[in-house]
């Protein structure tokens, strides 16, 4: 037989389940707690604009337009000197 009493028995079980039972209890609302701080940073982020954006005034894309331009003007000199060349060797 036991020393103790079966009173003092159920009285220790009931209270051990209710000490389990609030721990667990704790535990979760430590938890929630925590997933509630991460969830309120993410929502809280707030972005500010300092400056505005300075935009460059010329345009920064290639001028295309002028490139062909100048490309049509070089390849016609390169093919005129080119056409004098051997016109003088044949002369």
């Amino acid at each position: 037989m036991s020393k103790y009493p079966p009173d003092e028995t159920a009285t220790y079980l009931q209270l051990k389940s209710e000490a389990k039972t609030r721990k667990n209890i704790y535990t979760n609302l430590v938890q929630q707690r925590e997933e509630d701080k991460v969830q309120e940073a993410m929502e809280s982020l707030d972005i500010q604009v300092i400056d505005e954006a300075n935009l460059p005034k010329a345009p920064s894309a290639p001028r295309k337009k002028l490139i062909a331009v100048i490309g049509l003007v070089l390849g016609c000199v390169i093919s005129f000197a080119y056409t004098l060349v051997m016109y003088k060797r044949e002369a």
